[in-house]
Order: C-alpha cells, then sequence, then structure tokens
C-alpha cells in the first residue's frame, strides 16, 4: 500500500535530492554538499513509500493563496519499474487535500523528456514555455510550464 506523509523534517529530502544530483543539477555554482532543503509554510516536502521504503519526496512551493510550485524526486532506483506513477498520483491526492492547493504547477526543462512525458501522464497539461531559461553543460535550454487542478488527476 502507498502512504503519503509531510515531512517536518528535512534530512530525508536531502537525501534523496543528493541521490539524484548529477541528474538535476544546471550549471549552477550550488555543490551536492551545499544543498539544504528548505522547510516552512510556504515549502513543504512530503514523501511517498511503499513497504517501509521511500519512493520519492515531492516539494510543494507556495506561489499565491490558490497555486503552488512541485519538484517531484522519485528515487533512481524506481525509474521504470512502474512504481512512480501510481505514487505520484497517490501523492498529489494527499498534497491537495493537505495543502488547500487549487493548482499545482511544474517546470520541467528540456533536457528531462522522459520527466515531461511522467508528468503529462500523471494529469499535468502543458500551458507554455519558458524559452533559454535553464542552463546545463553551458548550454541554454527551454523550460515547459505545466498545471494541474485537483479533478484532472488521471
Amino acid at each position: 500500500m502507498i502512504t503519503v506523509t509531510r515531512l517536518e523534517s528535512p534530512e530525508l529530502p536531502e537525501e534523496v535530492v543528493k541521490e539524484l544530483w548529477d541528474y538535476l543539477k544546471d550549471d549552477a555554482e550550488l555543490s551536492k554538499d551545499e544543498y539544504t532543503a528548505r522547510l516552512d509554510d510556504n515549502s513543504r516536502w512530503y514523501v511517498s513509500g511503499e513497504d517501509d521504503e521511500v519512493v520519492g519526496v515531492y516539494w510543494l512551493r507556495k506561489l499565491n493563496h490558490v497555486t503552488w510550485e512541485i519538484h517531484t524526486n522519485v528515487r533512481m532506483k524506481f525509474w521504470g519499474t512502474g512504481k512512480a506513477l501510481p505514487h505520484a498520483k497517490t501523492a498529489l491526492d494527499f498534497i491537495f487535500d493537505e495543502s488547500g492547493a487549487r493548482k499545482i504547477v511544474a517546470t520541467i526543462p528540456e533536457t528531462a523528456p522522459h520527466v515531461l512525458a511522467y508528468a503529462k501522464q500523471v494529469g499535468f497539461t502543458e500551458e507554455g514555455r519558458m524559452t533559454g531559461s535553464f542552463l546545463k553543460d553551458d548550454i541554454l535550454y527551454d523550460q515547459i510550464h505545466l498545471g494541474i487542478t485537483h479533478r484532472e488527476i488521471k
């Protein structure tokens, strides 16, 4: 059974994000060792797990009183296993209810096409593009803006 809870400390998100660091990072000068997970009422972390194992952590950042931004971090060992999608859907249901969000948005760099496809499978829809806004390996890439409301989760 999938469980989702809101986290009260930053240790687990930091651990999972650092596992994914080489894939996630852009050309910013922040190192893996310098990374800290922000945690307060407007910056929340959630965890999904199954059989006492963490599958993913989800960072939610409040943009305004109805809209939050999400960053999903599924551990690499679960990529391609079929677990990421049901965990994301369960987590989104929980997050919508717990946060009071009416809309959740995501910004995904075009360097991560499988993440974009995954977000669309969850139910996010493409809403726009921010050109030349993500720097990786000294190349500027676009970021794709997506959004979802609670009723859109497939």
